[in-house]
Parts: C-alpha cells; sequence; structure tokens
C-alpha cells in the first residue's frame, strides 16, 4: 500500500533481520499465498508506450517520465525485449560514470551504453500465465517487472512486483473477510 519493499525484523527492540518484497514474491511463486491462481492479464497494467532498445539511457528517463508510467518496455521494432525501471537506469547510469571517472576521461569509443544492456536476458510472460509464475520469473532473474506478450511477442502490457503484491493484499484480505464471515 506505501511502496514500501523491505522492512526490519525487531525481536524487542533488537535487529533479527530484514523482509523484502523478495521475500513475499518467493513465497507467492510458490503458490501457496492467495491469489497466487490468478492470470496475470487481471493486474497487468496495460501500455502502449515503450522505448526503444538502442535508445541511451537519458532518452529511456525522458521516455519514462513522459509515460508516467514506474516500468517502461524495452522493444526492438514490434518484439518485447524486456521492461526497465528509473532504479535500472539510475543504476546503470551511476556505473557508467564510475566507469569514465576511474578511466579518467568519458567513454573513448564515443557510444553510450544503450537500453537494450539491461535486458539481455530478461524474461517475458502470456497474459494467461498464473501470478505465481510471474512472481517465479521476477525471483529467478531478478527483476521488478515482466513483460507481457502474445504468443506472437507483441506487447501487451507490464506485470510488476508491485501488481503481484496487490493481489497478495487482496488476497489475504478476502481470506480474513472470509473467516470473519464464517466467525
Amino acid at each position: 500500500e506505501h511502496e514500501i519493499h523491505s522492512l526490519p525484523v525487531l525481536e524487542g527492540e533488537e535487529l533479527v533481520g530484514i523482509v523484502t518484497s523478495t521475500d513475499f514474491l518467493r513465497e507467492f511463486s510458490q503458490g501457496e499465498l492467495p491469489g497466487h491462481q490468478a492470470p496475470v492479464s487481471r493486474r497487468m497494467t496495460k501500455t502502449r508506450d515503450y522505448v526503444e532498445a538502442d535508445a541511451d539511457f537519458d532518452t529511456a528517463k525522458m521516455e519514462i517520465v513522459a509515460s508516467g508510467l514506474r516500468y517502461l518496455p524495452v522493444m526492438k521494432g514490434e518484439c518485447a525485449l524486456g521492461v526497465i525501471s528509473n532504479r535500472m537506469l539510475r543504476k546503470a547510469k551511476c556505473r557508467q560514470l564510475l566507469a569514465e571517472t576511474l578511466r579518467g576521461e568519458a567513454d573513448s569509443t564515443g557510444t553510450s551504453p544503450q537500453v537494450k544492456d539491461l535486458v539481455k536476458t530478461a524474461p517475458t510472460i502470456k497474459p494467461g500465465d498464473r501470478l505465481a509464475t510471474a512472481a517465479s520469473l521476477m525471483v529467478d532473474y531478478s527483476v521488478q517487472a515482466v513483460a507481457v506478450v502474445t504468443q506472437g511477442h507483441r506487447l501487451l502490457g507490464v506485470i510488476s512486483e508491485d501488481d503481484i503484491l496487490q493481489a497478495a493484499l487482496a488476497g489475504f484480505r478476502e481470506a480474513e473477510l472470509g473467516t470473519l464471515a464464517r466467525g
């Protein structure tokens, strides 16, 4: 609800660990939390906005801001390659600046990294697949969002960890209401 992705775990006043959204995704992917069987199409964000694979990081950042989305598909022609986020772009830009600083000069090749370099092994998912499958892909590939595509790999939308966590929360609330109604 508050877009917080990690919380401290306390035993009394002693910090004993941290629970993250990835921990919840891992549990959700195992199919034991409410809502895991729902199809991806029910929770995905439909979008026609995207960024081209050969775009540089600054162009991609502008596209994300212009779209108003947190996650933006990366396309090569009509084929969805993956999904990027502001967080991914910030990290990549920092790595690029660090590398340039360590070399003591800007990239001597005259080319800047492209968005496609961020999604080389990104998974995609079909709209009829289960949310548990999407959660499993996000955990396995360490990504925050996955492109939802047709059989022909045409973009339909994006499913994010936030979408899955909202589905889990809704499932918990439904289960709680069912328990209250029976009790």
